[in-house]
């Protein structure tokens, strides 16, 4: 089945004529492209991954390392009766040193490790700049909506305040059936009207701080910016989302910057399988060692002593530590397998989820455009022009006009609502990565 990209066009059209769009922009404000890359650039937990990356760039090479090599230094064999240096043939001060080599291939598995946990850093990089994208995104279309539902209470507003006088003109001249709680009624719906569009200034507020902080400057130095909601964004699904088929939709999945961290988590743990192998492995040590030892007393030379070594461990005894840890080692590798299937799982949820509530919305827009909201204004302006002839009562012309009013809202919350699963079908299947450059390859 396809998504009928097509009434995405249709849809900004009809969203177009609902949001006035401004002829000039101060310096200070910002579009939805402009706060995303702020939003990105500025992001706190950007900079604590590239510390991180950077502690992993030393890990790497350190992890490489051989251990440090040990010297000893003793006095062997030293007389108790006189503590003299020279006195017996067997005392000597021996220095040694002794170096260690880790078991099999260590050393180079510890660096890949290493390495894999920086390519998943920087894959969960790339994420947070997709996760930053949408959140900004989502926002903005809240912004939109809030403006939006502003300027159609404003409008309706400036009817009921009409209407209003219109009633109040006819009640005091006693013409007509106008009535005191006619009166009342008009009042009350015009104080429901400014409640309703402080709320939406409060949402619009609301989102303007939101966004504020996602972009605000690390040293938290205050910037006025401003945002322009009247314009609509153009969000469009990217050109590879064609169908709902299964194996198509898996393969945008399994390169989504999320799958691609959980894969190279499970390289990852696949090292500590092969580091648990090297176990069983001998380690082994070489030593050396001079041996000085002083003339005797009655000035016969004495040799000095050189000691070389080579010693190494036994891993014979495996069934309570090397056979636990691969064990261990393994089912952990099993459990990051099963977790990068409930993620994909998840995923390919959340996008037949926002595939089918797409098309849902587009269905109802259709009907709202072309049905309800027509005849909605049909029965206003009748009503209207009942009463306005005798024929008719007030409460019908303030339920008729109330209704255009919420018809319009609803009508306005499903074009966001459609622009935002475009936009989380786009973050599912084909993410905005930005600027960002640092997603392994």
């Amino acid at each position: 089945m396809k998504i009928y990209t097509k009434t995405l066009s249709t849809l900004a059209l009809l969203l177009s004529n609902v949001i006035v769009c401004t002829n000039a922009l101060a310096q200070n404000t910002l579009t939805l492209e402009q706060a995303i890359e702020l939003a990105q650039q500025r992001d706190l937990w950007q900079q604590q991954a590239r510390f991180q990356s950077k502690a992993l760039d030393a890990r790497e090479i350190a992890a490489g390392s051989l251990p440090d090599p040990s010297i000893n230094f003793s006095l062997m064999n030293l007389p108790m009766d006189s503590f003299s240096f020279n006195q017996e043939a067997m005392t000597q001060a021996k220095v040694g040193v002794a170096q260690m080599f880790p078991r099999g291939d260590s050393l180079n598995i510890a660096q890949r490790k290493v390495a894999l946990e920086r390519n998943q850093l920087d894959w969960q990089q790339a994420n947070r700049y997709n996760q930053i994208a949408l959140l900004v995104s989502e926002l903005w279309l809240d912004g939109v909506a809030a403006d939006g539902a502003i300027l159609l209470i404003e409008k309706n507003k400036q009817l009921f305040e009409q209407l209003m006088e219109v009633t109040k003109a006819s009640y005091a001249s006693a013409l007509g059936k106008v009535r005191q709680q006619d009166v009342i009624r008009a009042e009350l719906e015009l104080l429901q009207l400014e409640e309703r569009l402080a709320s939406e200034q409060q949402k619009r507020a609301n989102i303007h701080a939101r966004l504020t902080s996602l972009i605000q400057r690390n040293d938290f130095t205050f910037e006025d910016v401003k945002f322009d909601f009247s314009v609509l964004p153009a969000l469009k699904l990217g050109e590879r989302i064609k169908t709902k088929s299964q194996e198509e939709l898996l393969s945008l999945l399994t390169v989504h910057p999320t799958i691609k961290a959980l894969q190279t988590q499970e390289l990852t743990v696949a090292q500590d399988i092969e580091l648990a192998k090297q176990n069983y492995k001998p380690q082994w040590g070489v030593n050396a060692s001079y041996g000085y030892r002083d003339d005797a007393d009655n000035g016969m030379n004495r040799a000095d002593f050189f000691s070389v070594g080579v010693s190494f461990d036994l891993p014979i005894f495996t069934s309570n530590r090397q056979d636990q840890q691969l064990q261990a080692a393994q089912s952990q590798a099993e459990a990051t397998k099963t977790a990068t299937q409930l993620t994909i799982k998840s995923l390919l949820g959340q996008t037949y989820a926002e595939i089918s509530n797409l098309e849902r919305l587009f269905e109802r827009q259709t009907r709202y455009k072309s049905q309800l909201e027509k005849q909605s204004s049909e029965q206003a302006e009748a009503t209207l022009t009942a009463y306005t002839h005798d024929d008719g009562n007030f409460t019908d012309v303030v339920w008729a006009r109330v209704n255009v009013l919420n018809i319009q809202l609803a009508s306005l919350n499903i074009d966001i609502q459609a622009l935002k699963s475009v936009a989380k079908l786009n973050a599912l299947l084909q993410p905005n990565l930005g600027q960002y450059q640092g997603a392994p390859q």
